[in-house]
């Protein structure tokens, strides 16, 4: 009687597990076919523009495209806050004329800083050379050229 139940045992848990698995197969996503796949999202961040004083603030999200629906990306190399836009709504604009100038102030204290990074790296190597070890020399030299590349 005990091999009995456990065949039964087995054939109930195998109907079980093809239930289970045809009830899957029927209830997962159909795959989408390529040209019905949805397009790429990327993330875009919002920049709000405002003029001085109590004019209206308003926020953009996306990318500019021309009147004629040619796409025209925008955009800077670095992040930063607009200080100057020369061009307003549905100026007719030429390649390489300025849209919009950044604040340059965290800039021009990076740059501060890194000539004055090589000015030190300068002052050690002279020192060095004044009268320490070759090895010294050769380090300094190492990172005096270092900071003069990150200048250019």
């Amino acid at each position: 009687m005990g091999s009995k139940m456990t065949k039964l045992l087995l054939a109930v848990v195998v109907i079980v597990a093809l239930a289970g698995g045809v009830r899957w197969w029927r209830g997962r996503p159909a795959p989408l076919p390529p040209e019905a796949a949805a397009p790429v999202v990327r993330p875009a961040r919002t920049v709000t523009l405002a003029p001085a004083g109590n004019a209206p603030v308003r926020s953009f999200l996306g990318r500019v495209q021309s009147a004629r629906g040619r796409r025209a990306d925008v955009s800077f190399r670095v992040a930063g806050t607009v200080v100057e836009m020369p061009v307003v709504t549905n100026q007719i604009v030429s390649a390489g004329q300025l849209l919009a100038r950044l604040d340059s102030r965290d800039f021009e204290t990076r740059l501060a800083q890194a000539n004055s990074a090589a000015a030190e790296a300068r002052a050690r190597l002279a020192a060095m050379q004044a009268g320490d070890r070759p090895e010294d020399i050769r380090i300094l030299e190492s990172q005096l050229a270092a900071e003069q590349a990150r200048l250019t």
